[in-house]
């Protein structure tokens, strides 16, 4: 589908309102998880981004304008994962919230990408039963026990996942 089609408001708690809409981040996942019939994913920015950010990319002018006007010292950033898996009339989430960290001078983006990174490499090396070869993460996943390590190790550096227990969807 078109990028930024699909668009709705989200409320993330612990950051307010979000616009959410298509975009093509699953990439592996469409074929890793070829058992699941239905997904989607949806980039989460603040609200109004889209009607900013969509004359930019279509007269190309998007990176330009990025590099010029979208950088901040410091790098107060803000990552903001919401996962909603449906099966039936049930529904499950899981939300991780993260904020640039002054202490260690680390972005959020840093953070929830090469602590995972860093996470997954460490499991390795401890002789986690891991198929060799390059790996995408939500087949690392499936390994009993990886997720919860993996989690782990994000936590320890304050790096949170909420996984809620499944409701009725309605």
């Amino acid at each position: 589908v078109p990028v930024f089609s699909g668009m709705e408001t989200l409320s993330v708690d612990g950051v307010g309102e979000m616009e959410a809409f298509y975009s093509d981040g699953l990439r592996t996942a469409l074929s890793t998880l070829a058992e699941i019939p239905e997904m989607g994913e949806k980039t989460l920015r603040w609200p109004g981004h889209v009607e900013a950010v969509r004359p930019l990319v279509e007269s190309g002018r998007f990176l330009e304008e990025f590099r010029a006007r979208c950088s901040a010292t410091p790098p107060a950033d803000l990552v903001a994962l919401l996962v909603r898996a449906r099966w039936g009339q049930r529904e499950s989430r899981a939300l991780l919230i993260d904020r640039y960290d002054a202490a260690s001078g680390m972005t959020a983006m840093a953070r929830t990408t090469a602590l995972t990174t860093s996470a997954v490499a460490q499991l390795v090396a401890s002789g986690f039963p891991i198929e060799s070869g390059v790996r995408p993460l939500e087949l690392i996943a499936r390994e009993p026990g990886a997720t919860d390590r993996i989690l782990a190790a994000l936590g320890r550096h304050g790096v949170h996942v909420t996984i809620g227990d499944p409701k009725p969807v309605g």
